[in-house]
């Protein structure tokens, strides 16, 4: 597979993982109770699966220049701390026993990946 072809896969595993959650939120809008587990690993499939062809896309590019190398590490800690507000979550429900409210939790990870995702998204398009 080529460059190119790996980082158009990849950006299309990425929107099938993002995307996963529309038929689910659809779902819960009109009072369907589904479980969210088959949704969760379609997520995580397409986008880790996505992240892995991005990466090996990119590895065979320039080197980056020092503007698009703050932008990766700027973009790398929101991700980070986006996918940490669940370690959070479920750690504070397991340490009290108690079930928490989800929403907040959802607000903040959406916040933070998709500003991470969206700088992520404009280094990949960008010419270096």
């Amino acid at each position: 597979m080529t460059l190119e072809q790996k980082a158009k896969y990849s950006n299309i595993l990425i929107w099938i993982g993002v995307l996963a959650w529309v038929p689910y939120i659809a779902a819960r809008l009109v009072q369907i109770d589904l479980s969210g587990i088959p949704f969760l690993i379609v997520h995580l499939i397409g986008v880790l699966g996505g992240i892995i062809l991005r990466r090996q896309a990119l590895a065979g590019a320039a080197p980056p220049s020092e503007k698009i190398k703050r932008l990766k590490t700027i973009s790398t800690i929101l991700l980070v701390i986006g996918v940490s507000v669940w370690g959070v979550y479920f750690g504070l429900e397991w340490l009290t026993g108690i079930e928490r409210e989800i929403t907040p939790f959802l607000i903040t990870h959406l916040s933070f990946v998709l500003a991470g995702a969206g700088i992520k998204m404009y280094i990949f398009t960008t010419k270096k």
